[in-house]
């Protein structure tokens, strides 16, 4: 989203507006925060609840935001730990993860089927690498975060997770080829 947005969240907190500064938040981030959410979720009505949950816990604390990032990082960051607050309230493991379409998918057009089929390949393949690096390759390539923003997300490094990323990717191309769905 354009720093435009995090312009005018600051600009309506330092008049005193929350209320207005909250729906511009929804409005420039509910998408990508419900996104993420939807990695800790079993279903969409509860990526949802997950979704809500933030924005209220972002209502709560803006006041103290201190603009040491992006607000959507600091969104995403509040997301993971109420998305992994809630997986380990209700024991979950491994939640699916929505991706989006690769690029073997967008180059060569599939009938609506063979959409399909290739997206259970992908889910496939990205369901066998290990939850950090499917966190990392999912904020990188579906929500467009810079290295930099995912270390503040995720907490690590940015070495670790260019490193994490690559490999992943790598990973990735050779589940694809053994399915004959590689790009």
């Amino acid at each position: 989203m354009p720093p435009a947005v995090d312009d005018e969240v600051r600009e309506h907190l330092r008049a005193g507006r929350s209320e207005p500064a909250m729906r511009a938040l929804m409005r420039a981030y509910g998408r990508v925060v419900l996104g993420y959410c939807r990695r800790f979720a079993d279903s969409d009505a509860q990526a949802q609840d997950l979704r809500q949950e933030v924005f209220a816990q972002a209502h709560r604390d803006l006041h103290r935001f201190e603009g040491r990032s992006s607000l959507r990082t600091w969104l995403l960051s509040i997301a993971r730990h109420r998305g992994l607050d809630a997986r380990k309230a209700h024991g979950r493991r491994a939640a699916r993860l929505a991706v989006v379409e690769t690029a073997a998918a967008t180059r060569s057009p599939l009938p609506l089927d063979g959409q399909l089929a290739m997206r259970q390949i992908i889910e496939q393949c990205l369901g066998e690498l290990p939850e950090p690096s499917r966190e990392a390759v999912w904020l990188r390539h579906a929500t467009g975060l810079h290295y930099a923003e995912i270390a503040t997300v995720v907490q690590a490094s940015v070495a670790a997770l260019q490193m994490r990323v690559a490999r992943s990717i790598q990973a990735l191309r050779r589940c694809l080829d053994t399915h004959g769905a590689a790009p």
